[in-house]
């Protein structure tokens, strides 16, 4: 935050003065030396190193060793040396694999972030220069390019066709350019394009932005300190600790037994309490914790033989308890890989040399978008629509390489959100939404076409959706502001091959897959 206005609502040169900087020059040295001191590094609160004393408290103090311990401890005192040496001795090995697994576990980790610490290139006393990211700091100018990792959360303050992809904080699969321009006031996080977040990547263009939160302020930071409230019991451990409750107050009524029958008997009182004691002791199994430290510890090793890294010995117990599943779509379930799948309108779908002509001018449509500013489709959606387009309609005095490659974008005008084209701005042609163009057509009403046709093209566009269709409409500006729609393309994204073994098998663990998207209402 800068004052009491959220960066993303003011202009670029309102943040960079109410954070005391010049984009131009950015901080000076000491400024930034003074800054460091006062907010400290710019990194989540960091872990204690790994240790194996404290893997090994962590161990000792489970609840089921706990009561093994005790358990020994009192037969040795007891006098039965040998059975509370055998219940010591059955500690040791579960205790030794759980502090050998997450001790192990918790270096390799460590080595992991050692060996990925980002740099950051930032503007100081006008020179960029490269600095390790966690002593980037609130008011710093972050230049940004292509695979860069946004080191903290930036105010863009110039962009040229620079294009993040947010998928790591917003699940977003697809990336969406930057603007320098203020967002609207109620921008969701995921619709502020005048902002790139800490963790995003940089996949397209170039840009600079000055630094407005670091380490636990930003919104990676917000959501790191929701998961910071301790590691929760596995399904698991919290029936284990169910069970100890259970044999504690067992052995408490066999000790109260033990030495009300003994009293009534007549027998000492020493006597009655140490043979209330034994009867507790022997009650309590010692195979429990040294069978499931047998399981555990080979589900261990299966995961390890399949490459992944067991932080500790529940894991794979962990996975076991998953019930639900949410998944995106986009890019997760389907391969993220566009193709014409049919080219529609009212009057049913096109073929021959109506389909090719009205591809071609999508083609055209979107080839003007970009030279006019407006389009900004340099990422994965763009270059997929324009290759789908060129292979369903290979015209050969149509390159769509050198209509969009022909002259540099300008990303003065980027496209918009919900990739809807601002049609009002081109000569001739609007391609982008279906209830975007639609919306023009509405606002300019065609005399050929009328309302009655107009709705034809929103069932045209419904029935397409509902059978899973990703659509665009494609439009002609006809005279002033009235638009005539000439045609729906309806693109598909094949499933990934693997997906329906996945969600069958998913089926037999007695998994829900739920499918989360925001394509369609």
């Amino acid at each position: 935050m800068t004052g009491t206005v959220a960066p993303h609502r003011g202009t670029a040169a309102e943040v960079a003065s109410a954070l005391g900087v010049d984009p131009r020059v950015g901080l000076s040295a000491a400024e930034a030396a003074v800054r460091h001191v006062e907010r400290g590094p710019n990194e989540l609160e960091a872990a204690a190193p790994p240790s194996v004393w404290r893997a090994l408290v962590d161990a000792v103090t489970e609840p089921f060793v706990l009561m093994l311990i005790g358990a020994g401890v009192l037969a040795v005192v007891l006098g039965e040396v040998r059975d509370g040496a055998l219940i010591l001795l059955a500690v040791i090995p579960i205790i030794g694999a759980d502090v050998a697994t997450t001790y192990r576990a918790e270096r390799a980790l460590d080595a992991l972030r050692r060996a990925n610490a980002p740099h950051a290139r930032v503007r100081r006393d006008g020179e960029p220069i490269q600095i390790p990211a966690r002593e980037v700091v609130v008011g710093d100018v972050v230049i940004l390019a292509i695979g860069d990792v946004v080191p903290a959360d930036v105010r863009i303050t110039s962009a040229r066709a620079l294009l993040v992809d947010r998928s790591a904080l917003t699940g977003e699969s697809l990336p969406e350019p930057a603007r320098v321009e203020a967002d609207p006031p109620d921008a969701t996080l995921a619709e502020r394009r005048s902002m790139a977040y800490s963790g995003t990547s940089v996949v397209g263009g170039s840009g600079e932005g000055v630094t407005v939160a670091i380490g636990a302020e930003t919104e990676v930071g917000a959501v790191a300190g929701t998961l910071t409230g301790g590691r929760s019991r596995s399904p698991l451990e919290r029936e284990l600790d169910r069970l100890v409750r259970i044999l504690l107050v067992v052995a408490a009524g066999l000790v109260v037994i033990t030495v009300g029958l003994g009293f009534l008997r007549g027998n000492p009182a020493g006597e009655n309490v140490l043979a209330g004691v034994a009867a507790a002791v022997a009650a309590i199994p010692e195979e429990p914790p040294i069978l499931l430290a047998v399981i555990l510890g080979l589900g261990a090793y299966r995961l390890l033989r399949r490459d992944v890294l067991v932080r500790r010995l529940n894991a794979q117990e962990t996975l076991g308890a998953v019930d639900l599943i949410l998944t995106d779509k986009t890019g997760t379930l389907t391969a993220n890989r566009l193709s014409v799948a049919s080219v529609r309108t009212p009057n049913g779908e096109l073929t021959g040399v109506a389909r090719v002509e009205v591809l071609e001018e999508a083609l055209r449509a979107e080839a003007e978008a970009w030279h006019e500013g407006r389009g900004g489709r340099a990422g994965a959606f763009a270059r997929a629509l324009r290759d789908a387009i060129a292979v369903a309609a290979p015209v050969p005095e149509l390159d769509p390489d050198e209509l969009l490659e022909a002259d540099p974008p300008s990303d003065q005008q980027p496209f918009a959100r919900t990739r809807c084209l601002d049609a009002r701005g081109l000569r001739d042609l609007a391609l982008g939404a279906p209830e975007a163009v639609l919306g023009l057509a509405r606002d300019g009403v065609d005399p050929a076409v009328g309302e009655v046709d107009l709705a034809a093209w929103d069932r045209v566009v419904s029935e397409q959706a509902d059978q899973g269709g990703r659509l665009l409409l494609l439009a002609r500006r006809v005279e002033g502001d009235a638009w005539r729609p000439l045609a729906a393309l309806v693109f598909s994204d094949p499933l990934r091959p693997e997906i329906r073994d996945a969600l069958t098998l998913a089926g037999e663990a007695g998994i829900q897959v739920v499918m989360v998207t925001g394509d369609h209402p």
